[in-house]
């Protein structure tokens, strides 16, 4: 998890032996862990010109792709590798992440249904599905699928990556939430906290369930965890503020929302709700002044 580190000795590998891929592609994943979009796009197109049929930068390229809002360049490259290795799972299960990101949900389930006839025991396989059968809204479903991809997880040892050990756990924590499982889901998603406390959605997540739970206390401690897991996140300021607000410590919401505000100028109901309680505020605190 030391990025900063690994960043350093992977930049000295390639100043000493800027052609080798494993060391291009090293990088390429530490950039794109660090939402370094573009460095990530230009070393994965190195690799491929020294290895135009290395699989796993073809996949890092598509992802990056994805998140540059270039979908569709990322399919036609799946496409034309799929052209000539058909047999390939992992550039076939890419196809259907982009499929499903592109909201081309039957054309996904299409394939992800015949992808796990031919590998019914891929938890990778089953996670996809999964997350395609949550978009689709087949939530009891979905949280079948999860479970058995966490399961045969476990069961093949270190068949799973890390971040895909995690993701499940959030996944599973968000649909159970939805399904009214909370004790599961707060088992997960502290689960998903304890493994990987750098991550923001399972922290908002289980503040929910608590705030639900009228747990403030706990509810006020996770979104506090957020903001410090992701300062420059406007959203555990604004759902700390409406809690607040809520608990009626009007003085501290305005504080939260002040600060959500300004991390996020553009968002209309924080600015309606800030508006709201700054009136709320000035009335308050006029009508409990003591009088001169």
């Amino acid at each position: 998890g030391n990025l900063a580190e690994a960043k350093r000795c992977v930049d000295q590998a390639i100043s000493l032996d800027p052609t080798q891929p494993p060391s291009l592609l090293l990088r390429a994943q530490i950039a794109l862990k660090n939402k370094d979009y573009l460095s990530a796009e230009r070393l994965a197109n190195t690799v491929l010109q020294f290895e135009p049929d290395n699989t796993t930068a073809m996949l890092l390229l598509t992802r990056v792709l994805t998140h540059l809002d270039k979908a569709g360049e990322g399919l036609a490259l799946l496409d034309k590798a799929l052209s000539n290795a058909q047999d390939n799972p992992a550039l076939r299960l890419e196809r259907i992440r982009l499929l499903h990101h592109t909201n081309q949900f039957n054309t996904a389930i299409s394939e992800l249904k015949e992808l796990t006839q031919r590998y019914p025991n891929d938890p990778a396989i089953l996670t996809v599905y999964a997350e395609v059968l949550e978009e689709m809204g087949e939530k009891f479903e979905a949280i079948k699928m999860a479970q058995r991809a966490l399961r045969l997880g476990h069961e093949r040892d270190k068949s799973q990556s890390f971040d895909e050990h995690i993701g499940l756990h959030i996944l599973l924590g968000k649909l159970l939430h939805q399904t009214g499982q909370l004790d599961q889901a707060i088992q997960h998603l502290t689960e998903a906290v304890q493994s990987e406390p750098t991550l923001l959605e399972p922290y908002l997540e289980l503040a929910q369930i608590y705030k639900e739970r009228r747990d403030n206390g706990q509810a006020l401690n996770l979104f506090q965890q957020a903001m410090k897991t992701a300062p420059e996140d406007h959203r555990p300021y604004y759902l700390a503020g409406l809690l607040l607000k809520e608990t009626k410590d009007y003085l501290g919401a305005e504080k939260m929302l002040r600060k959500a505000a300004k991390l996020a100028p553009n968002e209309l109901p924080i600015q309606r709700q800030l508006g709201a309680l700054v009136a709320l505020n000035l009335v308050h605190n006029r009508s409990t002044a003591h009088p001169l």
